[in-house]
């Protein structure tokens, strides 16, 4: 894992996560850990050589196709962009996922794609540009991430492919209409309460439970509803152990952004 954790350094940062996991080395910040300085790099995998390898795209204008099983690739065709891709010269660099998917890798200078991920932006294709991603040679529940993939050699995104998610996340932008309950206003103990309690985190078992309760609590302190949902999803691969789907916390989220927004009708 350290060769091609230095491999993947050269070109964006790293961070290692626990083996045969996604989750975040204990104590740790996550991917904002991520570094490229090659001798602490050698310090985390010299103390377990088996840490996974996660990596951090954005920092290079790159973003990551996640293409999910059982409907993403028929998604991609049924919209055209698999075919188009196909035509496309050396545009394919990626691997398949630990549970059978896919993560092409694209570099792009759109501010539009780069500012959040997106998830299911079309049915079973996440699109990933905040955060970490998980890459080869790491091994999840078992299963390898595999490929010959190649980071030097990740190629631009196409203009039209740049254009078709601009166009599609710019068609979501209702989903994000500002939320804010002006009726609500907590003190400095509400607040440190909530992040003590997001701190604390939670396990298996009650994980769904303790995000709704906590995505429930961040509306109430009238944050920006695009912010909630970026934090949700720092605070599940930070303090839920193991993580949720990405699409599981998007749908705890939407939940609550419906139930709260009602109250205000």
């Amino acid at each position: 894992m350290l060769e091609q954790a230095l491999k993947y350094a050269e070109h964006v940062p790293v961070f290692p996560l626990n083996p045969n996991t996604k989750i975040p080395l204990k104590g740790s910040n996550g991917f904002k850990d991520a570094t490229q300085d090659t001798e602490q790099i050698k310090a985390w995998w010299r103390s377990n050589s088996r840490y996974n390898v996660a990596t951090v795209p954005s920092k290079a204008n790159i973003f990551v196709f996640d293409i999910d099983l059982p409907n993403g690739v028929q998604t991609l065709e049924n919209n055209g962009i698999w075919q188009r891709l196909a035509q496309e010269k050396n545009i394919f660099q990626g691997y398949k996922t630990w549970s059978g998917g896919m993560h092409l890798w694209f570099k792009t200078e759109s501010e539009i794609i780069m500012k959040q991920s997106r998830i299911d932006l079309w049915k079973d294709v996440d699109i990933l540009s905040v955060g970490g991603v998980i890459s080869p040679p790491s091994v999840v529940k078992g299963k390898p991430y595999k490929g010959s993939f190649e980071i030097e050699k990740v190629p631009n995104a196409p203009k039209w492919l740049e254009t078709m998610i601009e166009d599609k996340v710019n068609s979501q932008g209702a989903f994000f209409t500002d939320y804010k309950n002006t009726k609500k206003n907590y003190g400095k103990s509400y607040t440190g309460n909530l992040l003590e309690r997001v701190v604390s985190g939670t396990g298996k078992g009650q994980r769904n439970q303790w995000l709704t309760s906590v995505t429930g609590s961040l509306f109430n302190t009238g944050m920006n509803t695009k912010q909630i949902l970026i934090l949700l999803h720092v605070v599940n691969q930070n303090f839920v152990s193991p993580p949720l789907p990405n699409r599981e916390v998007e749908t705890v989220f939407k939940s609550i952004l419906r139930k709260e927004s009602a109250k205000l009708e």
